[in-house]
């Protein structure tokens, strides 16, 4: 019976991701659990004729792992620092309520982890494939177009019923992600958006823009702060190395 549930297991994962042809590591994820027990319970067991090769086959990872600067040798060096989070983690000490649009986000999302910030994410997409990605978070309203957005009150209604269908009896997570087709489109969210701020690519800041101060952000960015703002809410402090 374990064979067979572990069978079940990795045949049901593999046929789902090989059915919706998904490219994205995490969705393999649930797989590490299966293949870890089918390791342990039918790969060989330490017994005589197996012990030395095995010894051997660790003794050599190690060695591989303490000479990371040789060319046979491999690093597991920290990743460096984003510029990106650093100056997002300022932002966020900043305590402003209102929603920050993240544009062509350059911090490998590390905003998403800043406990009670409002963030939506807009990807300039000229060819949809952030759409075609994850096409099922576009049928949520998780991933919304521009116009979409625009009209986001009057759709609200349908995305939460469709979440609700999914088990999530929330419509948080509508607009999440916002995709356009060009520069011009971010132009218009960020004049149609005068009460949030955005984290923006310098060269895209409207040049009309006069509902938001510019502050220097990392390199290349700038962030667009509304010059009204509601009153300032207190952070959560995160440790040295959030």
């Amino acid at each position: 019976p374990e064979a067979l549930l572990l069978s079940a297991w990795i045949g049901a994962m593999a046929s789902a991701m090989l059915a919706f042809r998904y490219r994205n590591l995490p969705y393999a994820l649930p797989l590490i659990p299966a293949l870890a027990l089918t390791a342990v319970e039918y790969a060989p067991r330490f017994k005589p004729r197996w012990s030395w090769p095995a010894v051997a086959t660790a003794a050599a990872l190690l060695l591989n792992v303490s000479v990371p600067g040789d060319r046979w040798g491999t690093a597991f060096r920290a990743a460096p620092p984003i510029p990106e989070a650093r100056a997002l983690r300022e932002y966020y000490e900043l305590g402003r309520p209102q929603w920050l649009f993240n544009v062509a986000p350059a911090d490998e999302f590390y905003s998403f982890a800043l406990p009670g910030l409002r963030v939506r994410y807009v990807f300039v997409d000229p060819a949809g494939v952030v759409v075609k990605y994850s096409p099922h978070y576009a049928w949520l309203g998780i991933t919304v177009t521009g116009g979409e957005f625009e009209n986001l009150d009057a759709l609200r209604g349908e995305y939460a019923r469709r979440l609700r269908s999914w088990g999530l009896d929330s419509d948080r997570p509508l607009a999440t992600s916002i995709v356009v087709p060009s520069a011009q489109a971010v132009a218009a969210i960020v004049l149609r958006n005068p009460n949030a701020d955005f984290s923006v690519p310098l060269i895209w800041v409207p040049v009309n823009d006069i509902a938001h101060r510019k502050v220097p952000s990392s390199p290349g960015r700038v962030f667009l702060l509304a010059r009204e703002s509601a009153a300032r809410v207190v952070r959560t402090p995160l440790p040295k190395y959030w």
